[in-house]
């Protein structure tokens, strides 16, 4: 019997709605074998941009294999941590289905990753770095076992000289890697990496790849709030970078008013054509308080030269730093 007209539309119409609901499938699975491991347990914990959300714990089967299934609203940072304290960090999407396999003692070295391209890519870079961070701490072994020796002194130069040597090659390697990757959510956790107890890069120094890094999640990655968070931070410390070159030595100073003892605003361009200190001080700093006969000494000296003291208190209370003012 032939289906009418009506009914084949209706039936066309399901199928499209089923298959809009399956592309816009927010669930993702992550499955994988762990071998040559005492490991037993995995707990899954998704990261937000200050906390962490426990979002399961699985048991390993006899063979090694476990599996995690799991909704997301966006791509986000998640890791599978170990009972051995160990773990890997995954950035997942929804709809993806990734395999991770891993063998060995340190999983987070072994492992391998498909089905999610951004957690591939930070895989790859974490090949590279781990190699580099057994260097760091095989040579950080020398040192600790060679103490005591007659030839120690040689062994800390070498031992730091190679130690400085792994360091600079991470870097350079990891900025390669954002240059090479701006718009991705990997390169935002290598550029928060350490190596050792040293970050690899800081706001001050390298304020540039902050930027490219900055410029290229907010295309890729907008509305993202591990995005947003690194946003905020390239515009504060492109804040700082200004405020510190304005008070670099050479430069005209900020001005900035205050209250006098007497309740009298004063500022600093008050003083404009003389020579003034800008002291900062507080009621409990006591080197500050001991300081203070000395600076009036200096005062009086050099007063009739055109010569000011500006003391500033740091103080949260007004009338702690008036008193100190009387006593001193």
């Amino acid at each position: 019997m032939r289906k009418r007209p009506i009914e084949v539309l209706v039936i066309f119409v399901i199928s499209l709605v089923m298959s809009a609901c399956n592309s816009n499938n927010s669930g993702v699975s992550v499955s994988g074998v762990i071998t040559g491991t005492e490991v037993r347990s995995l707990t899954l914990f998704e990261l937000s941009v200050h906390d962490s959300k426990e979002l399961g714990t699985v048991q390993l089967s006899s063979k090694g294999s476990f599996k995690f299934d799991f909704e997301a609203e966006g791509v986000g940072f998640y890791y599978i941590s170990a009972d051995n304290d160990d773990y890997i960090v995954l950035i997942a999407a929804p709809g993806e289905e990734i395999s991770v396999n891993a063998e060995g003692w340190s999983i987070s070295q072994t492992y391998s990753v498909s089905g999610s391209k951004e957690s591939a890519l930070l895989q790859a870079y974490r090949k590279g770095y781990y190699e580099n961070l057994n260097g760091l701490a095989e040579a950080n072994r020398t040192l600790i076992q060679s103490r005591g020796e007659d030839n120690y002194p040689e062994i800390h130069a070498a031992m730091t000289e190679k130690m400085e040597q792994l360091y600079l090659q991470q870097k350079e390697i990891a900025t390669n890697f954002i240059k090479n990757n701006p718009g991705s959510l990997a390169s935002l956790i290598v550029i928060n990496d350490k190596f050792g107890q040293t970050h690899l890069f800081t706001d001050e120094e390298d304020m540039s790849l902050l930027k490219l890094l900055d410029e290229g999640l907010m295309k890729a990655y907008p509305g993202n709030s591990h995005t947003l968070e690194h946003h905020q931070r390239v515009i504060k410390a492109a804040q700082n970078s200004e405020m510190a070159a304005a008070l670099t030595p050479g430069n005209e100073a900020p001005d900035f008013c205050l209250n006098t003892a007497e309740n009298k605003k004063l500022c600093l361009t008050d003083f404009k054509g003389k020579v003034v200190l800008v002291d900062f001080w507080a009621s409990w700093c006591a080197p500050c308080r001991k300081a203070n006969p000395k600076i009036k000494v200096l005062y009086e000296k050099y007063q009739s030269q055109g010569f000011e003291i500006l003391g500033v208190s740091l103080d949260d209370s007004m009338e702690k730093w008036q008193a100190a003012v009387k006593e001193d």
